[in-house]
């Protein structure tokens, strides 16, 4: 009776120990905790009403690259597609119109290169706002003649950089 005692408490140290690991590396190594933070944030920001969520890409922001660590911080990548006819110009109005004054933004622009006629030029790609330690970029630059009529959400939290500066 008092060995199936002792089984019965080693078997329930060992589950618990099993759970606390799976709870520490799910936090940790797979940003459980994180990735929900930054679903969240991108939950919270303004959609137009003809866009189609597609999905989600949550991923680690690895800075040293060591697959022996866990990543730096976590960001998700959220993708809709655009109905009707609205422009690239017409999606970046929107988020600067509707984001929250809290929200410091600023437009973002590519260098393009055009071997046929050897020019180069600048083109106008997205939009990204900052808040705090998140970082949102809207990426509009699908919505180009025959692009695949989609944008792109970046959330990132714990951001490395201000695209503003």
């Amino acid at each position: 009776m008092r060995i199936t005692r002792i089984r019965a408490l080693f078997a329930l140290c060992g589950a618990v120990v099993v759970v606390a690991l799976i709870l520490v590396v799910g936090t940790f190594w797979f940003g459980w905790y994180e990735t929900s933070r930054v679903r969240a944030v991108l939950d919270s920001l303004p959609v137009p009403l003809d866009a189609q969520y597609l999905s989600d890409y949550p991923h680690g922001i690895e800075l040293d690259e060591s697959f022996l660590t866990p990543p730096d911080g976590w960001a998700t990548l959220r993708t809709y597609r655009l109905g009707g006819a609205a422009t690239r110009d017409d999606l970046i109005d929107f988020y600067l119109s509707t984001m929250t004054p809290e929200w410091e933004g600023c437009l973002r622009h590519v260098a393009t290169w055009n071997p046929q006629k050897g020019e180069s030029g600048v083109m106008l790609m997205g939009v990204a706002f900052v808040k705090e330690d998140t970082m949102v970029n809207v990426d509009a630059i699908n919505l180009g003649e025959g692009g695949p009529r989609t944008y792109d959400v970046y959330v990132e939290r714990q951001r490395r950089f201000n695209p503003c500066d």
